[in-house]
């Protein structure tokens, strides 16, 4: 599968129970897909919360940034940028929030961060051991 990267995006923030056939449906409304792959974890298949969608132009991949960015997609906010400007992060622009409440939101994280910075995504982990708790991992641009 060859890439693209200027004609490809990330889409973050997805459900959990997204996948590749959900995202097509979608993104192929404002553009021609060449390749997708949705993130999952390397043991257990669940999906990582994130996808890259290759388009087959940088004019459709831009199209799906400003479309598809801030839609909402299974209930949940979906986050869309440009790969470039995903690889252009700061990894080191990374909080983790711990000790949260089990029944926090990525929403509620994400009103609660945005009056310091917008972030570029959040995700609520549930701590397995501890079902009453979870941590929000947030990433911010810089």
């Amino acid at each position: 599968m060859m890439s693209y990267p200027m004609n490809e995006v990330y889409v973050g923030e997805l459900d959990p129970n997204v996948n590749e056939e959900l995202l097509f449906s979608a993104f192929s409304k404002v553009g021609r897909i060449h390749s997708m792959k949705v993130m999952r974890h390397i043991v257990t298949g669940v999906s990582r919360g994130f996808a890259f969608i290759n388009f087959f132009t940088n004019n459709e991949a831009c199209r799906a940034q400003k479309i598809m960015d801030g839609e909402k997609f299974f209930g949940k906010k979906i986050r869309v940028y440009l790969k470039a400007d995903y690889d252009a992060l700061d990894p080191n622009a990374n909080v983790i929030f711990q000790n949260l409440p089990a029944t926090v939101t990525d929403d509620e994280v994400t009103k609660l961060v945005s009056s310091i910075a917008n972030p570029f995504s959040v995700r609520i982990v549930k701590n397995d051991k501890k079902p009453d708790e979870a941590k929000a991992f947030v990433q911010f641009a810089t």
